[in-house]
């Protein structure tokens, strides 16, 4: 590992952009309740803004300082907080809550809700954190890890142990979604990343949206019919009733997956800037859903 103590000229936001962190493990292992992989692909290329800190986020952030210096206490060695980057994984980092002063025992502090302070209680880390800790593993190389559950009237303390086959499903996870960011490769949108409308102006709105797109489709299918029958008695360029119909000759088009990486590299050099289009797939429709330009 590569260590310092948050003195690095970088700022952490653009560390989040250029890194996968500790806090996007679960969210690339789909167990994360508030962000999607897409959401998060599109936080770290700058199309969604980075969420704001709620109130829960920032009661830990308050917690935070008391239940590292009780726990230094209590295991009579200093934790600081420390950032971390793998000598192994270049995409990887992670900022530790707490890092021993010998530099081999880490520690992940959590002031959360309820019921996750229970199962704490109850010796279990909750699955929404599991990832988390077994990239801070990975990253620190440290074969166990502390977790502590913190509130202001209890704290449960919970040794993690590095899960060797876990790991190796998170590295290929977090190797697919880093290359998603360096080859722009929009991760698959999951239920989550639907907002559910019941809104009677919207539904209003879709309901003479398909009542459309059904009439298109008749037209549709009946324009490609009668296109295909003239074309049928087509040979050469002609004109006729004050419409010309003549042949197009254009250049193929080039084949990217083919190209040595030298010059895919140079080819994005004069990519444009992405542009954004909403697209509208209708149940049981997707193969003739429109693409509707935004």
């Amino acid at each position: 590992m590569i260590y310092n103590k948050f003195d690095c000229d970088v700022s952490h936001q653009q560390l989040r952009k250029d890194f996968i962190g500790s806090s996007d493990a679960p969210v690339i292992m789909k167990t994360s309740p508030w962000t999607t992989p897409r959401q998060l692909w599109q936080q770290k290329l700058g199309f969604l803004p980075q969420k704001n800190m709620n109130d829960a986020m920032y009661r830990g952030k308050i917690l935070e300082n008391e239940a590292r210096e009780k726990i230094s206490e209590i295991l009579n060695t200093k934790f600081s907080p420390a950032r971390l980057f793998s000598e192994k994984y270049h995409f990887m980092m992670a900022n530790l809550d707490g890092l021993s002063e010998c530099k081999k025992m880490s520690l992940e502090i959590k002031c959360p809700n309820a019921k996750d302070h229970e199962q704490a209680a109850n010796g279990k880390i909750p699955n929404k954190y599991y990832a988390q800790l077994q990239h801070q593993l990975i990253v620190s190389e440290h074969d166990t890890m502390y977790y502590l559950s913190y509130s202001e009237e209890s704290m449960h303390l919970i040794l993690c142990e590095a899960d060797e086959e876990y790991q190796k499903n998170l590295i290929a996870e977090e190797k697919k979604f880093y290359k998603m960011l360096t080859e722009f490769i929009e991760p698959e949108l999951c239920e989550n990343d639907f907002e559910k409308r019941t809104d009677e102006e919207f539904l209003q709105a879709l309901m003479k949206y398909k009542q459309h797109y059904c009439l298109y489709n008749e037209v549709k299918k009946e324009f490609e019919e009668a296109k295909e029958e003239l074309l049928k008695l087509v040979s050469s360029n002609c004109v006729a009733d004050g419409t010309k119909i003549k042949k197009i000759i254009r250049k193929g088009v080039i084949n990217f997956s083919k190209m040595p990486d030298e010059l895919k590299k140079l080819a994005e050099e004069y990519r444009s800037e992405p542009s954004e289009y909403w697209k509208i797939s209708l149940e049981n429709e997707t193969e003739n859903s429109l693409d509707v330009a935004w």
